[in-house]
C-alpha cells in the first residue's frame, strides 16, 4: 500500500486505505510519515529544501486517527558489555594447491567483518582496522597481509521505495598478496569500489555488485594497478552462522597485461561468544588455497 501512494497509484484518502483496520491504517501512515522525512532529509542539500505537501498531507492523516490502546513491545536488549569483545585473533592452517602447508597468525583490534556483526553493527558489511596476518613456511614467519583500514558499507533496500536504492560502497589500504595463492608477492594498495545491493525477497541472502579498481606499487602481475567488476553474495541466517561468496575480474591498467579472475568463499561457524570456526577458500588463475583457522574474541 505504502508504495502504490509514494508512486503515485493511490490516494491516501482513497479506499485502499480508508478500507483498511485502523491499526493497519495507523501503520501505513507512520510508514509513509517515515518515508517523507527520509526523503526530505535526502533533498536538505538543495537549496531552498522544503517537507513536501505529501508529508503535511501524512501528517494531517495521523492526527485525524481515534486514540487507541497503546502497544508497546518490550524485547530483550543485550547490555553492551553482554556482547562479544571487538578484538579478534584466529590461529590457522593453510594447505596451497603448489606450496603444501602453513600456519597462520591473525589479530584484527577492530571491529567486525560480514559474517561475525553483532546486534549493535550494520549486517553484511564490514570494519576494520590494523587486520594483520602472519604466515610460516619452512620455519619462517612473514607478514602476509597488514590492513591499515578496510570499509564495506551496504544498504539491503529493503523498501523498494524511490530514494532507497540499495547503495554500496568499499574502501581499502593496506598491504596484501597480489594474488591470492601467490606468497612472495606482496604489494601496497589502495581500493575503492561502489555498488547496489539488495536483500533477495524476505531471505537471509545478501547480494550486491560493485564495479572499482585499486592503485597499487607495481606488482609483477598487474602493474600498478586494476579496474575490476565484482560480485557477493552473503547468507547469514543466524547470528552463529554464514557464508559469504565474493568473485572479480581484474583488468589490469597496461594493455600488456592480461585479464584475471579471482574467487573467495568464507564459512562461519560461531561456538558460544567468544570463539568461532572458519573455512576460507581462494582461488586466482594459478592455483587455489584453503585455510582453517579457530578464532578468539578478546
Amino acid at each position: 500500500v505504502v508504495e502504490t501512494i509514494v508512486l503515485g497509484h493511490a490516494r491516501l484518502g482513497g479506499p485502499e486505505v480508508r478500507l483498511l483496520a485502523p491499526e493497519r491504517r495507523a501503520a501505513v501512515i507512520d510508514t509513509l510519515l517515515d518515508y517523507q522525512q527520509f526523503a526530505f532529509d535526502r533533498s536538505k542539500q538543495q537549496a531552498g529544501a522544503r517537507s513536501s505537501p505529501e508529508y503535511f498531507q501524512a501528517l494531517a492523516a495521523r492526527l485525524a486517527l481515534p486514540a487507541g490502546e497503546p502497544s508497546v513491545a518490550t524485547g530483550e536488549v543485550e547490555s553492551p558489555e553482554q556482547g562479544r569483545a571487538p578484538s579478534w585473533f584466529q590461529a590457522g592452517h593453510v594447505q596451497h594447491g603448489r606450496t603444501g602447508s602453513a600456519r597462520t597468525l591473525r589479530f584484527r583490534p577492530a571491529y567486525h567483518d560480514a559474517l561475525d556483526a553483532s546486534r549493535a553493527q550494520a549486517w553484511n558489511g564490514s570494519l576494520a582496522m590494523g587486520d594483520v596476518i602472519l604466515e610460516e613456511r619452512a620455519q619462517r614467519w612473514r607478514i602476509r597481509q597488514a590492513d591499515l583500514l578496510a570499509i564495506d558499507s551496504t544498504n539491503p533496500a529493503v523498501t523498494g521505495l524511490p530514494g532507497d536504492r540499495g547503495f554500496a560502497w568499499k574502501l581499502k589500504f593496506g598491504a596484501e598478496p597480489e594474488r591470492y595463492t601467490c606468497t612472495h608477492c606482496r604489494v601496497t594498495r589502495l581500493q575503492g569500489d561502489v555498488g547496489l545491493g539488495r536483500r533477495l525477497g524476505a531471505s537471509d541472502i545478501f547480494a550486491a555488485l560493485y564495479a572499482g579498481g585499486a592503485m597499487q606499487t607495481n606488482g609483477r602481475f598487474d602493474g600498478a594497478g586494476f579496474a575490476r567488476l565484482s560480485a557477493a553474495v552473503t547468507f547469514r541466517p543466524a547470528p552463529d552462522f554464514g557464508i559469504k561468496l565474493t568473485h572479480e575480474q581484474r583488468k589490469p591498467f597496461e594493455a600488456s597485461r592480461r585479464i584475471s579472475s579471482a574467487t573467495r568463499a568464507e564459512l562461519r561457524l560461531g561456538i558460544r561468544q567468544k570463539y568461532d570456526l572458519r573455512f576460507i577458500w581462494e582461488r586466482d588463475d594459478e592455483a587455489s588455497r584453503l585455510t582453517v583457522g579457530l578464532g578468539f574474541y578478546l
